[in-house]
């Protein structure tokens, strides 16, 4: 849970090659989400996110099969997503929210395959 958008890295804080790409992805998938259910969402590479969201409690990630994906296999559309909430009810979520989790997701994701179907 957290409401996050993640693409790589996460195990270096070099920029990965793709970068304006993921920009404009999690961009469009943070915008359907907003203009979906009013949530808000944020986007970053996964080495950066955790820090500005939550400094001090969380560590550098070595790595993830998000990264391992990319650069293993060359899959740019490799991410992560946290969805809701940011830290009331943790991995305990009201069942109220599980339908317009689901929509904003659903959502998100058609914002994504729009671009990909674009490239």
């Amino acid at each position: 849970y957290a409401q996050l958008f993640l693409y790589p890295w996460g195990h270096t804080r070099e920029e990965p090659e793709h970068l304006e790409y993921y920009n404009r992805v999690g961009a469009a998938y943070v915008e359907a989400i907003k203009q979906t259910t009013g949530k808000t969402y944020l986007s970053h590479r996964i080495v950066e996110i955790h820090q500005q969201k939550y400094p001090g409690k969380w560590y550098d990630v070595s790595g993830s099969s998000i990264d391992w994906v990319y650069k293993t296999f060359g899959v740019v559309d490799s991410y992560g997503i946290e969805l809701r909430d940011q830290g009331e009810e943790d991995f305990d979520l009201s069942t109220d929210q599980i339908l317009p989790t689901g929509q904003e997701s659903f959502a998100g994701l058609i914002a994504i395959l729009d671009i990909i179907s674009e490239d």
